[in-house]
């Protein structure tokens, strides 16, 4: 084998294997992705779901549970509260035209993985709420 084609069939295993490893969807791998290639992005959501909250107290972790679900898996809500949250993502994303699809649909799922970790779910809870909270100003 040629030099050069050890090179092409090199570069093409290295393509291959970054394209994978960017599609991964372990929680755990995207968030520490997202986490350190995104944080920015990360703070714009969270700030945006905070600043629904503090808007309007009756906000709850369902309530942005379900926002992220509108724009992650094209479900609807009747939820008037849900659709504000929704509305606001959409600037937001607006704004951050320099980012892809993909990364901005994985970075919600971080977020949303988050809200599944941090809170019980239940009606009125504010686990997640209470825990992003201390850090947006």
């Amino acid at each position: 084998m040629s030099m050069q084609s050890k090179q092409r069939r090199d570069s093409k295993k290295k393509t291959i294997m970054k394209k994978t490893a960017n599609k991964t969807k372990d929680p755990i791998k995207m968030m520490k992705r997202i986490s350190e290639n995104h944080l920015d992005l990360l703070q714009n959501i969270e700030f945006t779901l905070i600043s629904c909250y503090r808007s309007d107290k009756t906000v709850d972790d369902c309530v942005l549970r379900d926002a992220l679900k509108v724009i992650l898996f094209k479900k609807t809500y009747g939820d008037l509260r849900v659709q504000e949250v929704v509305t606001q993502l959409k600037v937001i994303r607006a704004m951050r035209a320099d980012i892809s699809e993909d990364i901005w649909n994985d970075a919600l799922q971080v977020v949303l993985d988050s809200i599944h970790t941090h809170s019980t779910l239940t009606p009125d809870a504010r686990g997640y709420i209470n825990f992003v909270s201390p850090f947006i100003k």
